[in-house]
């Protein structure tokens, strides 16, 4: 049934946005590392904030879920895009898969 994996992605998303608000160290630097500026820190775990709530949401209302499950791939879309690039790495922590190029290069 969908109603687990919606759960556990409301929570990873709702700890994620409250790490980002409250400027958890290593949230900070991870972000920092790839150029994302702290002025969309306040912005970002918004997003991450209202996608949660609207997947909640979604388990009684299904036309809000399926807005917040179109909202929260579109994040995460955004963040892979080209025009999100820094230093020549995409928005994530690291190199590997997530990092847009083979397991091992940086």
């Amino acid at each position: 049934m969908a109603v687990r994996p919606c759960v556990l992605l409301a929570f990873a998303l709702g700890a994620s946005a409250v790490l980002t608000f409250t400027r958890n160290e290593a949230i900070t630097a991870s972000m920092g590392k790839v150029g994302v500026p702290g002025t969309w820190f306040p912005w970002l775990a918004s997003l991450k904030a209202a996608g949660a709530l609207g997947l909640l949401i979604g388990l009684g209302v299904p036309l809000i879920g399926s807005a917040a499950a179109i909202g929260v791939v579109l994040y995460f879309i955004a963040g892979r895009h080209p025009g999100g690039r820094r230093r020549g790495r995409l928005l994530s922590a690291g190199g590997g898969p997530a990092g847009g190029g083979p397991v091992g290069r940086k």
